[in-house]
């Protein structure tokens, strides 16, 4: 079994197409997305066509919610399920789509994981703004986590005594937006919207996470670049090997080294 990792993908499945093909995957592989699938988005047919085109591909899916998504746990077609070691979400229709319960712990290929998904939209008051005649607007109250949830993560961190393998989160600490507004290369409007103007509770509560766990190596996305800089890794649609190595944090080291499986 073969674990990979990627960021954003906002209903691109085309990616995941091309990745399965090209790396010839079965199901028994992963595919771990980091928030902001969509597959649980517009709340109609479209959600289900997509769903329906992502199981068809020779992977499973293991999703982190994102902020732009519906939280599964309130979708009735969602069952909780036994998975990895720790509980998670999945449709009866789509069993190889996957989504992680925040603060539980799963063992991917023997690297102790736990999601944290979630975050602020810097878009709320448009898209609230725009809703439709039926309520939908794609914003959400919960789309950070709700204080159940943190305390779940927190109770389980203390639990395991604050050290983990690994972390998947949505968003990062409020430590990473330093080294990220220092990067020409997040030249993009809406990440630098983000970074300068977003509402960072996440952020500032992922802070006080990191600033006690033990930890290997912290993924994340939301910011739609992929970069990496010491055991922080952000991703965007590019997909990596799922691992704790150190070195896979560097991302002129990728390319050279070969680490990156597919370029969207």
């Amino acid at each position: 079994m073969a674990i990979y990792i990627t960021g954003d993908l906002h209903g691109q499945e085309w990616v995941i197409d091309n990745f399965t093909r090209t790396c010839k995957t079965t199901r028994e592989d992963i595919l771990i997305l980091l928030g902001d699938a969509c597959f649980n988005f517009y709340a109609d047919k479209r959600d289900h066509d997509l769903k329906e085109k992502a199981a068809q591909f020779p992977i499973t899916i293991f999703a982190v919610h994102g902020n732009h998504e519906i939280r599964p746990e309130n979708i009735p077609t969602y069952r909780e399920i036994s998975w990895k070691g720790g509980t998670a979400y999945a449709e009866e229709e789509f069993p190889n789509l996957i989504f992680a319960r925040c603060g539980e712990i799963y063992d991917l290929n023997g690297i102790r994981t736990m999601p944290i998904g979630g975050a602020h939209s810097i878009d709320k008051n448009s898209r609230i703004e725009h809703r439709r005649e039926d309520g939908w607007c794609g914003w959400w109250e919960d789309e950070e986590p709700t204080d159940e949830i943190r305390a779940r993560v927190e109770a389980r961190l203390e639990k395991e005594d604050w050290k983990i393998d690994a972390i998947l989160s949505h968003t990062c600490p409020t430590q990473l937006f330093k080294e990220l507004n220092k990067m020409n290369t997040f030249t993009d409007f809406s990440i630098l919207i983000k970074i300068r103007h977003g509402v960072h509770r996440t952020e500032e509560w992922l802070e006080t996470i990191e600033q006690r766990l033990v930890y290997k190596k912290w993924y994340f996305g939301h910011y739609h670049k992929s970069r990496g800089f010491d055991r922080f890794v952000c991703l965007y649609t590019d997909i990596l090997e799922f691992t704790t190595d150190p070195e896979s944090g560097y991302p002129y080291h990728w390319k050279e080294a070969g680490k990156f499986v597919f370029f969207s």
